[in-house]
């Protein structure tokens, strides 16, 4: 009977070491290279997403260069209203409607000047 349970007992724990042993190590995943985004860095990037005759560009690729941006906090509501106008811009594009394509340019030059 005690030679029963100390074979129980060594197996739970050759199981239990070589599960220890074999498990995946938990890793770091947090970035030690991040550097918060100031508001003037984030505002120079626009000026290089938004720079002068972007409306000559494709859409979709404006829409891309503003994804890539890093924003910070205070200009989180701004980049997602710029994000959806492009977008619809670009759709617009796709329909060759012309009047909704301007009316969207339109709103993003508004809300680049504020």
């Amino acid at each position: 009977m005690i030679q029963k349970n100390f074979k129980f007992y060594l197996a739970t724990a050759a199981i239990l070491i070589a599960a220890f042993l074999l498990w995946p190590k938990v890793t770091d995943n947090s970035r030690s290279d991040f550097v918060p985004v100031t508001g003037v860095d984030y505002r120079s990037g626009l000026e290089l997403v938004f720079g002068t005759g972007w409306q000559d560009e494709q859409i979709e690729d404006v829409r891309k260069r503003l994804l890539d941006l890093v924003v910070p906090s205070e200009f989180r509501n701004l980049h997602l209203e710029l994000t959806l106008a492009l977008g619809r811009a670009e759709q617009a594009q796709k329909n060759e409607n012309a009047a909704d394509i301007s009316e969207h340019i339109s709103k993003i030059n508004t809300l680049l000047s504020e």
